[in-house]
């Protein structure tokens, strides 16, 4: 009998533009983050673009998500990557950001005014 679970896998990223979904249509609350991802590796410590795109059940009237990176996946170590997705139309929007280096990834609800919402990652 093995001594470990899938429960607590993580889920890789792939460096070819294939998106994971880190929410499905859920309902957010202010403060709560996404699932943590693991970024690919990249030979000599080379830095990725990244872009998540955010979908909203109906038009919010103000959000704030944020792309978070680690290199250790430690609530504590998750820091803000801007800029950050603070539209408010019904569509929601995309964030592409360049240059970055880490080794965990997920997105962070600042303001998520309680809509429903799907959020994607993938690698540019």
């Amino acid at each position: 009998m093995p001594l470990w679970t899938l429960s607590g896998a993580i889920q890789s990223l792939s460096r070819y533009r294939v998106p994971i979904t880190l929410m499905d249509a859920t309902v957010m609350t202010d403060g709560q983050q996404t699932i943590a991802v693991a970024l690919p590796a990249t030979p000599d410590g080379q830095a990725l673009d990244l872009a998540f795109e955010v979908k909203f059940a109906s038009a919010p009237t103000t959000v704030d998500y944020r792309l978070q990176l680690a290199f250790n996946n430690i609530d504590a170590e998750f820091q803000d990557v801007s800029p950050f997705m603070t539209t408010a139309t019904a569509a929601g929007g995309i964030v592409a950001i360049g240059d970055l280096v880490g080794r965990f990834a997920r997105v962070e609800a600042t303001d998520a005014d309680s809509i429903a919402v799907t959020i994607t990652l993938m690698c540019q």
